[in-house]
Formats: C-alpha cells, sequence, structure tokens
C-alpha cells in the first residue's frame, strides 16, 4: 500500500500539471475608492476602501495607457473632415445668444448642458478640431475607467485588453471625433457604473449608514453624480437610469442581511437623482410627445439594419455614422474573427462570474438592458441605432476581457494580444473611408467661381440647412450664392440668362437621390455642362445659359 506521503505529493504533481490548462479564478474584487476603483495601494493596503494617494502601477500603467492610446487615436486627423448635419446644428446652437441657445435646445428634445460647454469654446480659433477636442478626451478618460474596472474584476491583463478595446472600438472613435454630446454621455455613465459595481461588490459596507465613518459615500458619489450628470446631457440616459434601478433593486435583494441599509441608502441616491432630473422635464415633454406622435428621422428596424447596429456597436465594424451602414471591412477573415471571438469570450467572462452574481447581473443590466428596450420600442417608435447603444459598449468590452484574463499564462497573454490586434485592423477600415460628405469644399469652391449673378438649386429643406449652415460656418468673404428650391426657379433664373448650380449629396440620415434622378429632374434647365465632385458623396453640377456674358455684365453695373 502507498503511504500518504507519496500520495500526497503524487496529487500536488498531478495539480501542477494540469494548472497550465485550469482557468484561474477572479481576483477578489475590492470595494474600491472614489469611483469604485480598485485599491490603489497594495492590495488590501489602506482600509477597505484603499488609499487613492498610493500608486499601484500593476493598476495605473494599463489605465494612464490605455488612455493615451485613445486619446492619440482620437486626435489623429480629427480637423480633417468637415462638420457634417449634426454638429454644425452644434456649432449653431453654440453660436446663439444665452437664453435662445436653451430655448432651442429644449424645443429639438435636447438639454442645453453640452451646448454650453462648448459655446466656451468658440472664441479659440482652431478649426473643424477645436469643438470635437473635448470628446476625445471624454473617450479616452471612459477608456480608462473601462481598464480600471476590468483590473478590479480580473487583473491586469483584462485592464490592459479593456482599455484597449474600448480604445480601437470603431464607433468609440467615431463619437470621439465628434462634437456632439455622445463621448460625454458614455464617460458620465461609467462614471456611475464604477461607483454602482463598489456597491454591488460589498454590499455590507454600503449597506451602512452614510454618516458613519469608513462608508464607501464615494461610490454612492460616483453612481448618483454619474446618473444625474448623465441625464442632464441627453434623453436617451433615461435607459441608464431604470437599468441602474433594476441593477439596485437586485443588489438589495439578493444581499439578504443588508437589505434595509441597502435600500435605505440606495433610495437616498435615487431621491438626489431625481431630485436634480426632474426639474428639466417640463422643458422637453412636450416637443419628446410631438416627435412620438409625429414620427422621428430614425428609420424602421430591419433584420438586416439591427444586425448591422448589433456589429457595429459590439463587433468592431466600422460604420456610416449617417447612413447606418456598415463599411467594407480592409481585411474580412479579420472582422469575422471578431465576430466569433468576442461574444463568445464574453460569455466565457460571464461564466468566470458566476460565483459574484451580483457583480455579473449589474454589468449584464448595463450591456443587455439598452439594446433590448431599444429593440422593443422600436417595434412602434424606431429608436435602434448605434448612437444610442453606444453606452452599453464599454461594460461588453470589461466582459470580453474578464473572458480573455481567464486563459492563464502565455496562450492568455497570445489571445489578449490577437484581440487587440484584430481590434486594430477592424478600425483601419475607420480611417480609411470617406466619413463626412464634403458640403465645406463645395461652399468654398463656389465661393470663389460662382458669378455675381448665379444661382444655385438645393433639393430639400434638409440640403439647405446643411448648406447654410456650411456657409455660416466657414466665415468667409467670397461670393454668397443665391439658393433657389424649386425646379421652377431654376428654370425662370436659367432663361433669364442666369448661370445655374444645382448640388446634390449626402447630407444626413438615410437614402439620398441618386445623381441621375436629379439631373433628370433639372431636364428643363438644360443639360449639365460640367460636374464636380467634393468626395465621393456631393456633386455640382453647372449649367450655362446662352445670354450669360450679357446678364454677367448687368450683373456687375448693379449697387
Amino acid at each position: 500500500m502507498i503511504d500518504s506521503p507519496v500520495i500526497a505529493a503524487a496529487t500536488d504533481a498531478a495539480q501542477r500539471r494540469r494548472s497550465a490548462f485550469i482557468l484561474p479564478q477572479c481576483p477578489p474584487l475590492v470595494s474600491g475608492s472614489a469611483l469604485g476603483a480598485p485599491s490603489f495601494g497594495r492590495p488590501g493596503g489602506g482600509g477597505k476602501m484603499g488609499s487613492i494617494l498610493r500608486f499601484d502601477w500593476r493598476l495605473w500603467a494599463p489605465v494612464l495607457a490605455t488612455a493615451a492610446v485613445a486619446l492619440a487615436i482620437r486626435l489623429y486627423d480629427i480637423a480633417g473632415q468637415p462638420y457634417w448635419l449634426d454638429e454644425l446644428l452644434t456649432l449653431r446652437r453654440a453660436r446663439l445668444p444665452l437664453g435662445e441657445l436653451i430655448a432651442d435646445s429644449f424645443a429639438n428634445m435636447h438639454l442645453p448642458t453640452y451646448y454650453l460647454g462648448v459655446r466656451m469654446l468658440l472664441g479659440l480659433d482652431g478649426g473643424a478640431g477645436t469643438l470635437r477636442v473635448p470628446s476625445a478626451f471624454f473617450g479616452a478618460a471612459t477608456v480608462g475607467l473601462a481598464a480600471a474596472l476590468a483590473h478590479r474584476l480580473a487583473g491586469a491583463t483584462a485592464a490592459w485588453t479593456a482599455g484597449l478595446l474600448v480604445a480601437l472600438s470603431p464607433l468609440q472613435v467615431q463619437f470621439g471625433q465628434e462634437a456632439r454630446a455622445n463621448a460625454l454621455l458614455g464617460l458620465l455613465v461609467m462614471v456611475a457604473l464604477h461607483g454602482l459595481m463598489a456597491i454591488a461588490a460589498d454590499p455590507a459596507a454600503a449597506s451602512q449608514r452614510l454618516t458613519r465613518p469608513g462608508v464607501p459615500r464615494r461610490a454612492w458619489l460616483a453612481y448618483g453624480l454619474g446618473t444625474a450628470g448623465a441625464l442632464a446631457v441627453l434623453n436617451s440616459a433615461v435607459f441608464w437610469l431604470a437599468a441602474s434601478a433594476a441593477a439596485l433593486a437586485f443588489v438589495v435583494v439578493a444581499a439578504a442581511p443588508h437589505r434595509k441599509g441597502l435600500a435605505t441608502n440606495a433610495g437616498i441616491a435615487l431621491a438626489a437623482v431625481l431630485c436634480l432630473w426632474l426639474p428639466w422635464l417640463p422643458f422637453v415633454t412636450e416637443p419628446v410627445m410631438r416627435t412620438a406622435v409625429d414620427g422621428f428621422w430614425i428609420p424602421k428596424p430591419t433584420m438586416e439594419s439591427v444586425s448591422a447596429t448589433l456589429a457595429a456597436v459590439y463587433l468592431f465594424r466600422a460604420a456610416d455614422v449617417m447612413q447606418f451602414s456598415l463599411i467594407a471591412p480592409n481585411w474580412p477573415w479579420a472582422a469575422d474573427a471578431v465576430a466569433v471571438l468576442l461574444p463568445a469570450l464574453a460569455l466565457f467572462g460571464a461564466w468566470r462570474l458566476r460565483d459574484r452574481n451580483r457583480e455579473l447581473v449589474v454589468l449584464g443590466l448595463a450591456i443587455l438592458a439598452l439594446p433590448a428596450a431599444l429593440l422593443l420600442i422600436s417595434l412602434a417608435k424606431p429608436l435602434f441605432i448605434p448612437r444610442y447603444l453606444m453606452w452599453s459598449a464599454v461594460p461588453f468590452f470589461v466582459l470580453v476581457a474578464t473572458g480573455v484574463a481567464g486563459v492563464a499564462g502565455a496562450p492568455g497573454r497570445a489571445l489578449a494580444a490577437l484581440v487587440v490586434l484584430l481590434g486594430a485592423i477592424n478600425l483601419g477600415a475607420t480611417f480609411d473611408d470617406e466619413r463626412k460628405p464634403q458640403w465645406g469644399s463645395l461652399v468654398r469652391y463656389l465661393a470663389s467661381e460662382a458669378g455675381p449673378c448665379d444661382v444655385i438649386y438645393l433639393e430639400g429643406n434638409t440640403t439647405h440647412a446643411v448648406y447654410d449652415l456650411s456657409e455660416r460656418a466657414l466665415v468667409f468673404s467670397g461670393q454668397r450664392v443665391r439658393r433657389v428650391g424649386a425646379v421652377a426657379e431654376a428654370e425662370t433664373a436659367i432663361v433669364a440668362g442666369r448661370r445655374v448650380w444645382a448640388a446634390v449629396g449626402k447630407v444626413a440620415h438615410g437614402r439620398q437621390r441618386s445623381e441621375a434622378a436629379f439631373v433628370a429632374a433639372l431636364a428643363g434647365v438644360g443639360r449639365p455642362a460640367e460636374t464636380i465632385r467634393f468626395g465621393r458623396d456631393v456633386a455640382l453640377f453647372r449649367f450655362e445659359p446662352a445670354s450669360a456674358a450679357r446678364l454677367d455684365a448687368e450683373c456687375r453695373r448693379q449697387p
């Protein structure tokens, strides 16, 4: 019979042989410091809430490095694309007098907070990039928070992976280069999520009276201020409020010994959020209800559009932010690999967190509640587009990173490198594509080439708005061409001897009329003498009358 020391030695050896294939357990989640981050000192140091004053470079290295990478990517060529309709509206609104800015924001179902911030940048002369730079910083900060949250859940490998995934996500990059509030909303939701995850991780501490020493007040504060701030930026943050309230309810129910204290503190936090948010509601309720009755600009969802939206948000597919269509990947095999790997790793990450049900449910609701709600609502009123889903992608990438970190040793590091590399390959299609229609170039061309009697025909109110806003944004001293919006006006102008220009191109969401159909509608004006293209999506047609020389001379004599 083999003696017990031999059995023990054989068992230890077998365990060591298996260790390369056993998935490591997630490290214990520390009820971190401000914003629910992990202890910034040695593990477990500084008390339960840790100390933000002691740097742990195992945490700070991925947080700072991935945020720096994200900022560099978002600042790259940030002014290289012209403003499109939504950004032109941002610029127009920010230039309004203060009272008109606020009224115009409410009338268009927007809260004025972001535009008040943009207003402070108008004096800086930095071109198109000036108003976009804040979004780049908001996006970079979101990346840092994603890395910090992943570090709490699964360690350094997860932190690097999550941070780089968010840094390289095509959709996150696109809106990190937009003069719109979406990147700020994503940052504020991540602040709130950090606080909520810290509460879920340590319900015993979070259930104590908030006036007692050692209670994680900063976690509650992060949740409350992040949620209230998000609600003060975009109305779509109401979906985060609903998801986070459901997550808080689950944490309260799941932490049986601490239910009373947790329910009290959760009630205080939600009451504070509502007190800060509800005063805004009367100003946006009427336009929201009017839009709900009259319809919205978002197209009805189809199987194709839903799958394209999900791919753009969660699966690293570059998409046209105006048309909601996917951009052809440079390397199709990389796009296919990501489409398989990321969902599988997210499921594996969820499996790793199966024994930490409170954190898993909070993270799961942050990922799933938004797309589920928008899909349901879209059955009646379409809302299912990438920008509205944007903030839910960050916790998804954190869950993916948790799955990556579950593969031990060198294979795990190789898997992390592979996932990040595939993400970088897919991001390339975003920068290779013409991301914004070149209406500004067309306006500049006409300012230098059009004569004093020329007119330009523009089809549709949106095209007129884009042209007008582009003209105002450029602030040039050249010729401003008279605009007409009816074919009959263009025909009258050409008969009178005026040169007629006609422009067609992508201006906003939805499909544009084809160039052939556009020119056919102008058959009464004549055949175009010249076609000038501005990028891929904008074309300008020149129609010449027989008596142009005589009329131009008459126009030049006019005061």
